[in-house]
């Protein structure tokens, strides 16, 4: 695919170029928080790091509407249930690539789960809809862990082009046929061997930095099930958490969700919302019973998903990005990282 060169200067009208055939989002501050808000010409904060909330939002938004229902009067036409749909063609730019590479884990689980026949219609549907511009990180961030769990700063999975910042411009990788429809000649010039050299030192520079800050890797919690289940360290986790599930709605790999309802007798729909299994009541059961009562059987379903039973149906690769927010945003400090290393430790596994 081609390499461009886009001169900072040039941003604004390329935004509003794409703005003209597409939704668009980029991060800007509102009240203060950085997140992926619709393009209005305003200043935007591309530069300023990771969004506080993960690009999920477009693939898995909360109240998504799964079916509509009509109730013919008796004796007319049968009884309708119409499949909703969202084609509206968004791009959401200065995606970094561990929220990016989130896109193919979640596809694993809602897509192409061998023990489930059904994909999740909504989420694809989004995803075919979705152009992702993601801005490669040249410089560690203050908590993030990519490398620990197989990604990089300069990963390139699950987007359609790339930015990286040059300084006075951006050089842009063309990655997919949608990625190349968004780079007109009349604002994209071809890079030349001095761009692409300039870049390679950049990375080949961050490379040292992040290796000097790396993390232990992150990894499948090998180890017999029976023990990593009755681990003390749960019990411990479950005197700090406090159950808010901040973690799961931040992480840009939980994809945990309700059903609801909303109408009447004659018409309604039918909507899906984020839930968390932090919370008591997402397992409790009609009947009242709940499997997972306690904080620490809630806490140990968490971790042992995102490092036990997600890897063991999906290659061995942990369902975790290393953006994170669930460290930076736990209001009780609790670590993956710290829980990961505590599992091997406990479990006799390596510590690489």
């Amino acid at each position: 695919m081609d390499t461009f060169i886009l001169e900072k200067t040039a941003f604004q009208s390329f935004s509003g170029e794409v703005a003209r055939d597409y939704s668009v989002y980029l991060p800007t501050f509102q009240k203060g928080i950085l997140g992926f808000n619709p393009y209005n010409g305003d200043a935007t904060a591309l530069e300023e790091g990771l969004t506080r909330h993960p690009l999920k939002q477009f693939l898995l938004p909360n109240g998504d509407i799964i079916v509509h229902y009509h109730r013919h009067p008796q004796g007319s036409e049968e009884n309708r249930f119409s499949p909703a749909s969202d084609d509206r063609n968004i791009v959401v730019l200065g995606v970094r690539p561990c929220d990016a590479r989130s896109v193919g884990l979640n596809a694993m689980a809602l897509l192409s789960d061998s023990s489930n026949p059904y994909q999740d219609s909504g989420f694809q549907q989004r995803r075919r809809h979705l152009i992702v511009i993601g801005l490669g990180c040249l410089s560690p961030c203050a908590d993030g862990f990519c490398g620990s769990v197989g990604g990089s700063p300069e990963d390139e999975t699950g987007m359609d082009l790339i930015f990286f910042d040059l300084g006075d411009s951006y050089l842009v990788k063309v990655l997919t046929e949608k990625g190349a429809r968004l780079t007109p000649e009349k604002r994209f010039q071809p890079a030349e061997a001095a761009d692409i050299k300039r870049l390679s030192d950049l990375v080949a520079t961050g490379r040292k930095t992040f290796a000097a800050a790396a993390d232990p890797k992150i990894s499948y919690a090998e180890g017999d099930i029976n023990t990593l289940f009755n681990l003390p360290l749960w019990e411990e986790l479950a005197e700090r958490c406090l159950n808010c599930g901040i973690c799961t709605h931040l992480c840009p790999t939980c994809y945990c969700f309700d059903l609801l309802d909303h109408g009447n007798e004659k018409q309604g729909y039918r909507f899906r919302v984020l839930d968390s299994c932090m919370y008591q009541l997402f397992t409790q059961h009609a009947s009242g019973y709940n499997p997972r009562k306690s904080k620490a059987s809630r806490i140990r379903q968490r971790f042992m998903h995102k490092l036990r039973y997600y890897p063991e149906n999906f290659n061995q690769q942990v369902a975790c990005v290393g953006c994170g927010r669930c460290v930076r945003y736990c209001p009780v400090n609790i670590d993956i990282r710290e829980v990961a290393s505590q599992i091997r430790l406990h479990s006799g596994g390596n510590h690489d």
